[in-house]
């Protein structure tokens, strides 16, 4: 074929991951995740696109307003994952990082929203609400709503 089926291109992107080429990683994991028929490939690929990019914002030495831009197309993974993979085997984590995402765009208002849906139900994993705990707690402090952060810090202490 002219163009390469989806289980070639994962292999692709992990041989780019493997090699830290990690925005091209990013572009054919997403394309494998696209083009896939197998829903474990099709999860996988995605959650692949998603950290991928995340390596190359770390990585790369990136002026703010390319910064801005990445983490734009990794909000949008990270959403498109919550939405396609409700029950994925990241969720957890990946919810937590479009908030956190949402936040760092400086979309305070929809940071909140998210990370109040954190609370019903909470996380299965211990650190994870520790880590929505402290993220929600920086919103109310960012929106400088006082009253209710020292009342949702009593909360969380219980």
């Amino acid at each position: 074929p002219a163009q390469p089926d989806f289980k070639t291109r994962f292999a692709l992107a992990e041989l780019n991951f493997q090699l830290k080429q990690y925005l091209e990683a990013s572009k054919n994991y997403q394309l494998a995740s696209e083009q896939s028929t197998d829903p474990s490939l099709k999860h996988n690929a995605h959650y692949g696109a998603l950290f991928s990019l995340e390596k190359y914002i770390e990585t790369e030495k990136l002026d703010d307003k390319k910064k801005k831009q990445f983490q734009e197309a990794q909000l949008k993974l990270a959403l498109a994952y919550v939405v396609g993979f409700p029950k994925g085997e990241h969720i957890e984590e990946v919810r937590l990082q479009s908030a956190l995402l949402t936040y760092t765009l400086g979309q305070v208002d929809e940071a909140v929203k998210i990370t109040e849906g954190f609370f019903k139900p909470t996380f299965k994993k211990k650190e994870n609400n520790i880590r929505a705990e402290d993220l929600y707690l920086d919103l109310l402090n960012h929106q400088k709503k006082y009253t209710e952060l020292q009342k949702q810090a009593e909360k969380f202490k219980e």
